[in-house]
């Protein structure tokens, strides 16, 4: 924060003014048992490596009551690496006639494509696996469905092409092994919580959403208000753009723009107390470009009479209004976990 100008945007960990999300450092491990009703919640794996399947192991030992993955489980180290590199030179200037890391992937030789695709089956049976075990202890499972597990978005697709005809595809495998995943707007009520559950897919088409399924959500989570449950909602984009450009241009294009509006709307809508999501990579940095800790937390403003969400410039307050929504954002392979009192 800078001396004599504007307060932070970033607030911290602000558990214990109301629930939220813890995030794990690296190190940190979930383990123990406990009579509270326990959600984890996994952002992007992309196909796992080595410290996320770690990290999952964890989970299974833990036994929460409900694992909660919050989208792109598709993907393997290889992919994500070159990825990386993509965006890195993006930000430089470099690729500007390519919006995402698939329109360019699909230019690459074949022969480099199919070597992608291979490592991505790989690697999502791998996962599959760590899942399974997950599974097996009696946890309840949530596959959302990120952008790059649905067929309709799927950079695969882009690595493909025209030209490679058959492939791995993720969704009909983890299908096939048992896992489903929710390619829909969903609600998960259980004893302590409503779960609001937004897929990327339908942040993207969100305007194509009925209004009577927008009022029987709302109904549910009236309902839940009323009970005294907390309303988490996650979903598979960025519940705002500006809090991941605080140092840098937040300018916002194309389909980008039109899912993180539409989960603002969405936030609006519903007015959940939480809202979890992943979809970002890089660790959350303040005003001055340095990474914050990695269980910062952040608030959104529910405008009045409009179906928007600003994001809140107040640090150190130490109450949460009623019309203000903790935002926790996952970044790329960290699991974050939740004790609810039933």
């Amino acid at each position: 924060m800078v001396p004599g100008k504007h307060r932070s945007h970033l607030v911290g960990s602000v558990v214990g003014l109301r629930n939220s999300a813890h995030v794990f450092e690296k190190g940190e491990s979930i383990e123990g048992i406990t009579t509270l009703e326990r959600f984890v919640y996994v952002g992007c794996v992309h196909g796992g490596d080595r410290d996320i399947y770690q990290r999952l192991r964890h989970i299974a030992k833990s036994k929460p009551d409900y694992v909660i993955f919050s989208g792109d489980l598709t993907g393997s180290p290889e992919l994500e690496n070159r990825k990386s590199e993509f965006y890195r030179q993006k930000e430089k200037g470099k690729y500007k006639e390519f919006e995402y890391f698939g329109n360019l992937a699909k230019t690459l030789p074949t022969q480099v494509r199919r070597k992608l695709l291979t490592s991505v089956k790989i690697s999502v049976s791998k996962l599959i696996k760590e899942i399974q075990s997950i599974k097996r202890s009696n946890t309840h499972i949530v596959l959302l469905e990120g952008n790059w597990d649905n067929p309709a978005t799927s950079g695969v697709n882009m690595i493909a092409s025209s030209d490679i005809k058959y492939f791995f595809h993720t969704k009909k495998e983890f299908i096939q092994s048992g896992l489903r995943f929710v390619s829909q707007m969903e609600i998960l009520e259980t004893e302590a919580t409503l779960h609001i559950l937004l897929p990327y897919i339908t942040l993207l088409r969100f305007n194509k959403v009925s209004a009577d399924r927008l009022r029987d959500v709302a109904r549910s989570v009236d309902k839940a208000r009323e009970d005294k449950k907390t309303i988490v909602m996650v979903g598979h984009a960025e519940a705002n753009w500006k809090i991941h450009h605080l140092s840098g241009d937040d300018k916002l294009f194309g389909e980008r723009s039109i899912v993180v509006s539409n989960f603002g709307r969405a936030i609006a809508l519903f007015q959940p107390h939480e809202v979890i999501y992943p979809h970002q990579h890089a660790k959350l940095q303040d005003e001055q470009g340095a990474v914050v800790d990695v269980d910062t937390k952040y608030l959104l403003a529910v405008e009045r009479n409009t179906e928007r969400v600003q994001l809140v410039n107040h640090a150190d307050s130490n109450e949460i209004p009623k019309d203000e929504v903790i935002a926790t954002y996952l970044p790329f392979g960290y699991v974050a976990q939740e004790d609810f009192l039933v």
